[in-house]
């Protein structure tokens, strides 16, 4: 199986918890048939993340997704508002993370390993 396929099988069926919901991790050949690379839906806490696009796109749309389930989690909670600006703030803070971190992995290594 290719890395892209790996991916793939190991995110899909897989539950993500965010605050305090979770939402269920699944991978679709196609989203509303539209352009769609990832779609969150809060209503029935489900991301669907599209097979047709790379495997580095697959990862940071999976990554934008995750930080619109967080945006509807705790911002709208605050009352923080607006499909603009939410859309914006989510593609540049995905874009960005997935480039700080594939650029020093040890970031992620230091942030997330429970054992250091």
């Amino acid at each position: 199986m290719s890395k892209k396929g790996d991916f793939f099988k190991a995110i899909n069926g897989k539950r993500l918890r965010v605050m305090n919901r979770e939402y269920k991790v699944r991978v679709a050949d196609i989203i509303r048939e539209g352009n769609l690379y990832g779609l969150t839906s809060h209503v029935k806490e489900r991301i669907d993340i599209s097979r047709s696009q790379s495997l580095h796109s697959a990862r940071d749309t999976l990554l934008h997704e995750v930080m619109h389930a967080i945006w509807h989690t705790e911002c709208m909670e605050y009352g923080i508002r607006g499909e603009d600006a939410e859309e914006y703030l989510v593609t540049a803070m995905s874009s960005g993370i997935m480039a700080v971190t594939e650029n020093n992995p040890w970031l992620v290594e230091v942030l997330w390993n429970r054992e250091i």
